[in-house]
């Protein structure tokens, strides 16, 4: 037992060797083996609900974007990209859209994802029976066809350009279901099927599959026959964290809005990674700001680059009631207090790049609202009310080596200086798509 340890040992060591041999950071490319015995570890809100068609918290959404995935993915301009469709097209009004798949997209069965796949699921998605909690994103597809194996159309009943990156992508948070489990079943039992809610009955098709579920974490283990490339990562693990579930749940914090992290999570901000795969979030300065108007008001699918997941957290109060419960009522154009007041935010954001854009995004949307908007520029977010800045947090610092050793990615792979091949927001290819590794103790993880 002993030597055949201190042999594991020796093989990681050699595999890190000849991963860092040379200068700078090492080369890897998509499907090749997993290194050996890797390990990410990564604090996060409790997952409360495996359910892919019930699930609204935004851990639980990005356990969903790890097991299944959507039609197209999104590049760091918020454009989509492939993820299960390798191309797509619309007529001149927007109003058909023709997808073609991936031929080489499989599920963990082994079994090629199909158009039918696609088509159950979207119009099991459509149907109001089956309880999906986005349903209202899709009023206006009139229908769904496959063409071939792997092949669809999509007839939309008014003119929607930006279809494939609001809805198809992981925006949509349409993840496709394995329809030749399920569509025996009638619509209002999909949702407690085994094959979406027991672990180790769930048939996915992304990079990691969960394989145990405790009261302290969730470990998942990569899946080696993953169509767009083998995950460098062995292992990964959830740790629960109960600040974190403790900070979403009574602050009205989530992972899109938090915050200042002085304030929220003190020194543990450094050290604690909040598992969210987009970099950019939405900072309230402010401990009196009406945080639930202004997320209530906005259209999540709309802002490129945010976890929607946490936007679109359940909230089916309406606008006008929590204007009312806040002492507000509409005046003109806009939301004003009895003595006048008008309901008004500023925000302040970068100059320019996508953090402009998402400024932009806020002002027309709460301005559609009524909500007054003040933008400021970029050296006046100290007074500014919110702040959309980037959630980078700092590297870690060099320690020396320790005596036993195990490959581990560094959680914060967010981090503007963490090299990544192909980083896209929204999805969890940057766990895996890897070439930046260190090296920590077993006895310290």
């Amino acid at each position: 037992m002993k030597s055949s340890t201190i042999g594991a040992a020796s093989l990681a060591l050699a595999t890190l060797v000849s991963l860092i041999g040379g200068c700078g950071a090492p080369s890897l490319h998509l499907r090749s083996s997993f290194v050996y015995n890797t390990i990410l570890s990564v604090d996060t809100p409790r997952v409360t609900n495996l359910d892919p068609v019930t699930g609204d918290s935004g851990v639980d959404q990005l356990y969903d974007q790890i097991v299944f995935q959507t039609l197209l993915a999104l590049n760091p301009a918020g454009k989509p990209q492939p993820q299960l469709a390798v191309s797509w097209h619309h007529n001149t009004h927007s109003t058909l859209w023709q997808i073609a798949l991936n031929p080489s997209a499989k599920w963990w069965t082994g079994r090629p994802i199909t158009a039918n796949d696609v088509v159950w699921t979207l119009n099991f998605y459509r149907n109001r029976a089956s309880g999906f909690v986005r349903s209202q994103e899709l009023h206006h597809v009139s229908r769904v066809e496959a063409v071939s194996p792997t092949e669809l159309k999509i007839w939309l009943d008014q003119p929607d350009p930006s279809f494939a990156q609001n809805i198809l992508s992981t925006h949509g948070g349409l993840w496709i279901l394995p329809s030749f489990l399920l569509d025996h079943l009638p619509v209002g039992q999909v949702q407690r099927s085994d094959y979406l809610t027991k672990l180790k009955d769930v048939v996915g098709s992304g990079p990691f599959r969960p394989f145990h579920l405790s009261s302290r974490a969730l470990t998942w283990v990569a899946n080696p026959h993953y169509f767009l490339g083998t995950p460098r990562i062995k292992y990964m693990r959830w740790v629960w964290n109960p600040s974190l579930t403790t900070l979403a749940h009574e602050n009205d914090v989530d992972l899109a809005w938090t915050f200042r992290p002085s304030r929220a999570f003190g020194t543990h901000y450094h050290t604690v990674p909040i598992a969210s795969p987009t970099v950019w979030g939405i900072v309230v300065q402010k401990r009196d700001m009406p945080v639930s108007i202004l997320k209530r008001a906005l259209r999540p699918s709309k802002l490129p680059g945010l976890a929607v997941s946490s936007l679109a957290a359940p909230n089916r109060t309406p606008l006008k009631q929590l204007f009312a419960h806040w002492g507000y009522h509409r005046r003109g154009t806009h939301w004003v207090k009895r003595h006048g007041a008008a309901f008004s935010v500023s925000i302040a954001g970068p100059r320019s790049g996508f953090g402009h854009t998402l400024v932009q995004e806020l002002d027309q949307q709460w301005g559609a609202q009524g909500i007054i908007v003040h933008v400021l520029p970029p050296q006046m977010g100290h007074e500014a009310d919110l702040m959309v800045e980037s959630m980078a947090a700092p590297p870690f610092s060099s320690t020396p080596p320790p005596r036993w050793w195990r490959l581990v990615r560094s959680v914060e792979y967010w981090h503007a200086k963490t090299r990544l091949t192909d980083w896209q927001p929204n999805i969890w290819q940057p766990l895996y798509k890897v070439e930046d590794w260190r090296m920590k103790s077993r006895h310290n993880s």
